[in-house]
């Protein structure tokens, strides 16, 4: 019976996001997988000024990220055989750059790279982490079929996904750190007012700006901080100015910025609440499911949210809306029953739950998924 585990292996990891200072799905699995593994991460977006195809950059013990000069646009206009040949040198030069057998490809790019086969893998785990419209769905159905594993934590996310190979859910994770505990005080900490927490790409378009300014501006007594960045960013962003201009003018509120992972796991337990705002009438499959979602069940505050379908089924995680009309009245309901929603009891439940979702279990169940293939 095979056995295999994420140990002593080499793993390139293709990622649709820059490495930078803000941390998604794909930085976080490279960190946990470089405790026991030589990790690649394949930036998809690089310095024009390169003189080379490749360079590297050593970031960590066992984190190399590989940058790489950007393709000619349009390829997705392009037949299959055309894509992979733009492609092909580039390939060769990666794995040039890492000069050893690839064990795992882990792939959550939806259109780069669609030959996963060129990189010689032993094996490959295609894992769409996002809804991307504007990637067709025969490319995205190509990657899957030439994986071994696909992996996706939405079902709309695999709707129209046309693969023969298995396809499994693995919930978005969480590091460990976040549940290590703290003590720590913060100046943007209100000692007098409800302190409510906003984590994420604050310039994301997903986000309901009406909805948002709406509990604001009714909550004039409760401190509302927002982490994440409203700059130019390694995560990109779509609103620059208009409405975080709107953010910077209200007294109850406060624009932290980016934090460092290792922050984010002190400054969280400090909130008295938390706040998910997302546009559901124009991206409802796109907010299908939240990565921040887990990172807030860690400090066991209650958490109100737009609806999200993943957690339609999951009673007690959050309080959430079907209809964002609805959220202004949900955030003062709640707001003035903290007592209530934040007991030892529900807040222990929302720790419990966002402990099995943890990167390392999340590794350990995808190594089983692995194993499986191989019996």
């Amino acid at each position: 019976m095979s056995n295999f585990q994420f140990k002593n292996k080499t793993i390139l990891i293709i990622s649709p996001e820059k490495w930078g200072e803000n941390y998604l799905s794909k930085h976080h699995y490279a960190i946990e997988l470089s405790k026991e593994n030589e990790v690649y991460f394949l930036n998809s977006q690089t310095n024009n000024t390169l003189n080379k195809k490749v360079i590297t950059e050593k970031i960590a013990k066992n984190i190399t990220v590989i940058h790489y000069k950007k393709t000619v646009k349009g390829l997705l206009k392009l037949p299959s055989a055309f894509i992979d040949l733009q492609f092909k040198s580039i390939i060769k030069e990666i794995l040039n750059t890492i000069n050893q057998p690839i064990d795992i490809l882990w792939d959550f790019d939806q259109y780069r790279f669609p030959n996963s086969k060129a990189f010689k893998a032993k094996r490959t785990i295609f894992h769409p982490v996002d809804i991307m419209k504007q990637i067709p769905a025969k490319i995205r159905s190509r990657k899957s079929n030439l994986s071994d594993l696909t992996l996706y934590l939405s079902n709309e996310i695999i709707k129209d996904l046309k693969t023969c190979k298995p396809c499994h859910f693995i919930n978005h994770g969480i590091s460990e750190d976040f549940f290590r505990g703290t003590n720590s005080t913060y100046p943007f900490i209100s000692k007098e007012k409800i302190n409510v927490g906003y984590v994420g790409n604050i310039q994301s378009k997903f986000l309901d700006w009406k909805t948002l300014k709406t509990i604001v501006k009714n909550n004039p007594t409760v401190n509302f901080i927002f982490i994440g960045p409203y700059q130019n960013s390694n995560l990109g962003g779509d609103n620059l100015f208009k409405d975080i201009d709107f953010i910077k003018l209200q007294y109850n509120c406060t624009l932290l910025g980016s934090k460092p992972a290792n922050e984010l796991t002190e400054i969280l337990p400090s909130f008295d609440a938390f706040l998910i705002c997302y546009d559901t009438d124009n991206y409802r499959k796109e907010v299908s499911n939240s990565h921040k979602l887990l990172e807030y069940c860690s400090s066991g505050k209650v958490i109100i949210s737009n609806y999200i379908s993943t957690y339609a089924n999951k009673q007690g995680v959050l309080e959430m809306v079907d209809n964002n009309i609805d959220l202004p009245l949900k955030f003062k309901n709640v707001i003035s029953n903290l007592d209530f929603y934040n007991t030892s009891k529900k807040s222990e439940y929302r720790i419990n739950f966002a402990k099995k979702n943890t990167y390392k279990n999340h590794i350990e169940k995808i190594a089983q998924l692995i194993n499986s293939l191989n019996d």
